[in-house]
């Protein structure tokens, strides 16, 4: 059985780059990082 999801992740920027790695050990997952401009 397939499943597709998408999921949001609000992580500190100078974070990213561990966030995305983790989501990827997860087997059969796909991580990518898509940035946007910080809302305050």
């Amino acid at each position: 059985m397939a499943a597709n999801a998408f999921i949001l992740v609000n992580a500190d920027p100078a974070n990213t780059g561990e966030v995305i790695q983790r989501l990827g050990a997860i087997a059969g997952a796909r991580a990518r990082e898509v940035l946007s401009p910080t809302i305050s």
